[in-house]
């Protein structure tokens, strides 16, 4: 992060893996690092941005995808309001 764009807001917490369908079940219940990153620059520049994190490892899944701001801002209400 220190040499992140100033757009680039990231949260990052290690947590036991739900049982989702969208994770493998041999992660389900192992602990994980989730990387939650929220770009605010243009659009058209966040995959190269984003492309950087992908890249520290090799993810359990990526779930990334372009998400207009109202949505981004409250995802996490349901935890975190």
């Amino acid at each position: 992060m220190a040499t992140a764009p100033r757009e680039l807001g990231l949260l990052a917490l290690i947590a036991p893996a739900p049982a989702l369908p969208t994770l493998p079940p041999e992660a389900h219940g192992k602990p994980i690092l989730v990387l939650l990153p929220v770009f605010t620059a243009d659009p058209a520049t966040a995959d190269e941005v984003i492309e950087q994190l992908a890249a520290l490892g090799m993810p359990v899944v990526n779930l990334v995808t372009k998400t207009p701001w109202l949505q981004a801002n409250s995802m996490l209400d349901a935890i975190a309001p």
